[in-house]
């Protein structure tokens, strides 16, 4: 009898971490099946716009360590406020359209970026930035343009971890994420993976982005950005996640802006279609002053480092060159 009492006693006290492992369980196949191949990419990003936010922070050490633990944390709840991926990235895309960019892009992997824009002064931006303030007081050799270091960062990142000539995978890298969402865009309309996957390598198989892929030109980034944030703006806000992709929107076009401010007139366009297709209220009221202001705040993030800082130093927050 006191066995069986013992028993029922050490099942009781086992019974709530095996509890707590299922739990965890079933939150690892949640997650997992929400993290697709441009989630890993989106790392870069995060870890770009949190450490601009950290050049408050004197020490270098300090502040990357800040930035990873953020990092890691942003993209923790990005994965699970995200929708459940739907069908994945079909094997062929990587045969039919990851292959043949990996060839171009190996093709000239070995040869150094000598461009103008490179050398003149985006390696000047992204080694600032990356280590702390873009422009300091009596710098004997200040940045030639004080423009957002957030794309020079970006690529910075690679380039720190894998030297000069391979750190410019990550256009390789952008350009294939842009590809798996233009495969999820094109799902409706063209059912066969060959032809959806082949139509995907005739998008992206351009002599700009075939140029740009090798390169420190940061042309290419903004791309899935913009194709998120159409995503967004084709669907109907209809399944009561309209906050949520109202931030998203946001995050995405202000992420595009902070890239390259000519990004702005792609980001007009896509509001224009979104607000054609978001559930129209009954009456303008508090609700939908509360949804713009969540969309601004969002867009406004990632723009907010730089435009404060540049502001103080310059006096034009948009475009110091005025």
């Amino acid at each position: 009898m006191s066995s069986m009492v013992q028993r029922e006693a050490n099942d009781e006290s086992t019974r709530p971490s095996a509890l707590r492992r299922l739990v965890s369980r079933r939150a690892f196949e949640a997650a997992s099946r929400k993290v697709e191949f441009g989630d890993f990419v989106l790392l870069l990003y995060v870890a770009t716009f949190v450490r601009q936010y950290l050049w408050l922070v004197g020490s270098r050490q300090t502040a990357w360590a800040l930035t990873v633990a953020l990092t890691a944390l942003v993209w923790l709840a990005h994965l699970w406020t995200k929708e459940t991926a739907g069908e994945r990235v079909p094997r062929r895309f990587w045969l039919v359209v990851a292959l043949p960019l990996f060839v171009v892009y190996g093709m000239r992997a070995g040869l150094p970026d000598t461009s103008f824009d490179v050398l003149n002064y985006r390696l000047v931006n992204a080694e600032r930035a990356l280590g702390g303030w873009p422009l300091m007081q009596g710098d004997f050799f200040p940045a030639f343009y004080p423009l957002n270091p957030a794309p020079d960062m970006l690529l910075g990142i690679t380039r720190r971890l894998l030297g000069y000539r391979l750190g410019t995978i990550t256009n390789l890298l952008v350009l294939l994420w842009a590809g798996t969402i233009l495969d999820r865009l094109l799902r409706p309309y063209v059912a066969g993976r060959w032809l959806r996957n082949l139509g995907v390598l005739l998008v992206l198989w351009t002599e700009h982005a075939l140029f740009i892929v090798n390169n420190y030109m940061v042309d290419l980034l903004a791309l899935p950005l913009l194709l998120l944030a159409t995503e967004i703006a084709l669907r109907p806000g209809d399944d009561g996640h309209e906050r949520r992709d109202r931030v998203r929107l946001g995050l995405y076009l202000g992420a595009a802006v902070a890239l390259k401010l000519l990004n702005l007139a792609y980001c007009i366009p896509v509001l224009l279609v979104y607000l054609y297709t978001s559930p129209k209220p009954a009456r303008v009221g508090l609700k939908l002053a509360a949804d713009a202001a969540w969309l601004a705040a969002a867009f406004a993030l990632p723009l907010l480092p730089f435009t404060l800082f540049v502001w103080r130093e310059t006096g034009n927050p948009v475009f110091p060159f005025y």
